[in-house]
């Protein structure tokens, strides 16, 4: 598993889960991903914080349960909702799913958004995603990105810059809440290895 990406989770926070009955831990960072991990064990993952209770034995907090699905490269996004518990999101990242010279956009608002990589131009419904696949036999790509949400009947312009790719590689576009502002979106932009 390529790691956790923490939106709006707390900075530096460790989430620790158990696989082949040993207690792992992956630290994770608004807005970035943690490092690779490994993870054996039932389909359901659950995530917890150890902690000594009153009569001093460590006891388990659980702070999200996810369910992986098959044996695969997954990318588990950590979202903290407003009332403070963590909800997770597993998307299946291996090449298999998610080939090379592709930019999948993800939309995690509840708003619209209109995307445009290059010539390709698609509307994103909420919780939507759509993968840009590129063609042709360069070995880097510099295409125009666009993206605007829509807001009653406008749409806001959230981007507009030049976006590169090289031919084998992947990228993710996760549009989301700001970590600041939750009434206003933002986008992360993560770079996935190219080969699974």
């Amino acid at each position: 598993m390529p790691g956790l990406t923490a939106e709006r989770a707390q900075a530096g926070m460790s989430f620790q889960f158990e696989s082949e009955e040993v207690v792992e831990s992956v630290v994770a960072r608004p807005g970035s991903t943690t490092e690779a991990f490994s993870y054996i064990g039932p389909p359901q993952l659950v995530f917890f914080r150890q902690q000594v209770s009153a009569n001093g034995e460590i006891e388990r907090v659980p702070l999200l349960s996810t369910t992986v699905g098959t044996v695969g490269e997954k990318l588990i996004l950590v979202i903290r909702d407003p009332s403070g518990l963590f909800k997770g999101r597993v998307l299946d990242v291996g090449l298999g799913q998610f080939s090379a010279g592709n930019v999948r956009i993800i939309n995690l608002s509840q708003f619209p958004v209109l995307a445009k990589l290059g010539e390709e131009r698609v509307q994103l419904d909420r919780s939507g995603a759509h993968d840009f696949k590129l063609s042709g036999d360069k070995k880097r790509y510099v295409l125009r990105l666009s993206m605007a949400v829509k807001n009653e009947d406008e749409f806001d312009l959230l981007e507009d810059c030049n976006f590169g790719l090289r031919s084998n590689g992947r990228k993710l576009i996760l549009i989301h809440p700001s970590q600041r502002n939750p009434q206003e979106l933002v986008y992360s932009t993560l770079v996935l290895a190219s080969t699974g």
